[in-house]
């Protein structure tokens, strides 16, 4: 079903590091996961706290800063068309290459931490990246994931526009209906109108407030 794909995109673009197999098929690629627990000790735990010390700073080029938003943004137009989605999506790439580039930008300095560096060049943040399509990849051909592909079906209640618009943005991250509505102005009258949604989406399980006032996508 669609509306578990926008799930799982949500939660991909979230996720700063993903990992392409399952914990079964591990063990076939001889990954040792009760090894790597046993290593992670306190003294490996107080080397990531001194590495976390050290505070990389992310000074790009506005043209590399350009020219990687909009490759971010390409990739995600593939997955979009991967999973099936390949009708007036402009809004749902925006949202979800915005939260994966932010994602790049901190996978990149932690490349960049790992090599005692202060800054983050080039070579972190395309190495970052070509990380994200890979995840993006495999993830597109997992096949615990094809089924949902095939499958197409949107319940009517969110097959419009404006839901999809709120949806996407509420599944990256909480806001309140002032700066949702400033993402999604374009598909409302007003915030009125907005508010109406909303009240209808939370009543039926859609979404859940946060706080009165701020939501999120459940």
């Amino acid at each position: 079903m669609v509306e578990i794909l926008s799930d799982l995109l949500s939660k991909f673009v979230k996720t700063e590091i993903t990992h392409p197999l399952g914990t079964e098929e591990m063990r076939f690629e001889d990954i040792d996961l009760q090894r790597t627990q046993r290593a992670v000790t306190e003294d490996l735990w107080l080397q990531i706290v001194n590495q976390r010390q050290n505070k990389v700073i992310s000074q790009q080029n506005p043209n590399e800063s350009l020219k990687l938003r909009e490759a971010v943004a390409t990739e995600f137009e593939i997955i979009m068309e991967n999973f099936g989605f390949r009708k007036k999506t402009g809004h749902e790439i925006k949202v979800y290459s915005q939260k994966a580039y932010e994602n790049i930008l901190r996978v990149a300095q932690a490349f960049a931490r790992d090599n005692q560096k202060s800054m983050v060049d080039l070579t972190e943040l395309k190495k970052a990246f070509r990380l994200f399509k890979m995840n993006a990849n495999t993830l597109a051909e997992k096949t615990e994931v094809k089924p949902f592909i095939s499958d197409g079906y949107v319940p009517p209640e969110l097959n419009n526009e404006a839901v999809k618009a709120v949806r996407v943005e509420l599944s990256v991250q909480a806001l309140d209906v002032i700066q949702l509505f400033e993402n999604v102005k374009e598909y409302f009258r007003d915030l009125t109108e907005l508010q109406t949604l909303i009240d209808k989406l939370k009543r039926a399980g859609y979404i859940f407030a946060l706080r009165p006032g701020c939501y999120q996508w459940i």
